[in-house]
């Protein structure tokens, strides 16, 4: 499902500011899903099948992706929430699918603020590669998670980088890297 495009829960700041707190405070994936929910104005998780009556091409998309894998097999409630574990709690998007500020979204377009989208993705993702993410370059530019990486549909080989590989997806911002290789 290409839930890039779906998701927006309640004030970003507060939504942010919220996930920033569970999250350096080593807050749990439970206490996470509790978060979330109670930062989309009462809001409440409508499950995968019901994501995918209108969105059966992202979902198609979805299904190749290592995350689809893991949400398959989860290992917590956050993972068995699937689509919603990334884009929040689903309900109020249903009432009115129009409202960008129902769901968490993962684009420039859409208009969830970036902070809020990397506390969506560090929920899971913390830790390893990402364990210099805080105060990078990338990050005080603003850049989110889903400006260089797509876990909605498998483009590259590794990393569910947007481009076909590493150092396209880099190119894409990055000209004058481009021009040296050349």
């Amino acid at each position: 499902m290409k839930l890039h495009t779906w998701l927006k829960a309640g004030s970003g700041l507060a939504m942010s500011a919220m996930l920033a707190a569970l999250l350096f405070a080593g807050g749990t994936a439970n206490a996470q899903v509790t978060a979330v929910t109670g930062l989309n104005d009462g809001a409440t998780y409508v499950g995968q099948e019901v994501c995918g009556t209108c969105h059966s091409q992202e979902d198609g998309h979805f299904n190749g992706t290592t995350h689809a894998k893991v949400f398959a097999n989860p290992k917590n409630d956050l993972e068995a929430k699937v689509c919603e574990a990334c884009h929040g709690p689903g309900s109020k998007h249903v009432e009115d699918a129009s409202n960008h500020a129902k769901l968490i979204g993962f684009s420039r377009e859409w208009g969830t603020p970036v902070e809020t989208q990397q506390g969506q993705c560090l929920q899971c993702h913390k830790g390893g590669q990402r364990i210099n993410w805080t105060g990078s370059v990338h990050q005080t530019n603003k850049l989110s998670c889903s400006d260089c990486h797509n876990p909605m549909a498998r483009f590259s080989q590794t990393g569910l980088m947007k481009k076909k590989s590493i150092i396209e997806t880099c190119f894409t911002c990055h000209q004058e890297k481009r021009a040296e290789f050349s």
